[in-house]
């Protein structure tokens, strides 16, 4: 694999992190307009199901993903990293590193 894929891995790693973490806190953000203010009256025509803790169970399990992603993420730019550090250029090296 070139230098420039494993570069491009490690950003692609990044950005579905960034992604997953954008997707959890909308989904937060979103039990709010589900459980409402809960100042109003309502009467209600047939039983809800509990969609609250669907929620807080599906944030928990793509929190859960995150974590695990994020381990990837951070060893596969470990290896990259160590496999930078092998190079003999130092100036490709730091580079490389910025």
């Amino acid at each position: 694999m070139t230098i420039k894929e494993y570069l491009s891995q490690v950003q692609t790693f990044e950005e579905t992190v960034e992604f997953q973490e954008e997707f959890i806190e909308k989904l937060q953000e979103s039990i709010v307009s589900v459980s409402g203010s809960g100042f109003t009256e309502r009467v209600k025509s047939s039983p809800e199901h509990d969609k609250i803790g669907k929620m807080i169970s599906t944030i928990d399990q793509q929190t859960s993903l995150l974590e695990e992603m994020k381990e990837n993420a951070f060893m596969f730019r470990f290896q990259v990293i160590t496999q930078i550090n092998k190079m003999d250029d130092v100036m490709l090296k730091r580079l490389l590193m910025m």
